[in-house]
């Protein structure tokens, strides 16, 4: 867990945090870790960490998180190209196959089968580059073809070398 004093890592069963000295407090309910006197999330009162949080983490990543994973929307930003795509779960991307060949068949860098973009409710959303001639790039590591990688918000992926901001909502 990271320690929200001073972000410093720290294990999970934690009382003190090892960089700052500080006591780390948890939700009971929720598993998050907080700074103040009640869970920011649900209003409950933040108790010392005995370790017996982890299952409470647990079950709060088994339920909430994937409660909200479930809504999420996968949009893919270029300003500069005036491109926002919002991805459907197994849409691929591509200058001649998918849904959004219309608008990127001039670009001749990217393949005409590039990528495709996959959701999970266990894992969220994912692309895999298609063995494209150019390659697909996620904040600036270059993508082993046919691996599915995770996005977070704010991820830079790069196809060819065209760049997208990565938006989940």
């Amino acid at each position: 867990m990271i320690c929200l004093h001073c972000f410093y890592e720290i294990d999970d069963d934690s009382t003190f945090c090892d960089q700052c000295g500080k006591e780390v407090l948890v939700c009971p309910a929720c598993g998050k870790t907080g700074t103040g006197k009640k869970c920011p999330d649900d209003g409950t009162k933040l108790v010392r960490n005995n370790g017996d949080i982890n299952f409470q983490k647990k079950k709060f990543f088994q339920t909430k998180r994937l409660e909200e994973i479930e809504k999420s929307d996968l949009i893919l930003i270029n300003k500069n190209l005036d491109l926002n795509f919002k991805i459907e779960n197994g849409d691929i991307i591509g200058r001649k196959t998918g849904r959004f060949s219309a608008k990127l068949a001039a670009l001749k860098q990217i393949s005409s089968k590039h990528l495709s973009c996959n959701f999970n409710k266990q894992t969220g959303w994912t692309v895999t580059d298609l063995d494209s001639t150019n390659g697909t790039k996620l904040n600036n590591i270059k993508l082993i073809p046919a691996k599915p990688y995770q996005l977070k918000r704010g991820d830079s992926l790069i196809i060819a070398d065209v760049e997208f901001y990565v938006e989940l909502k």
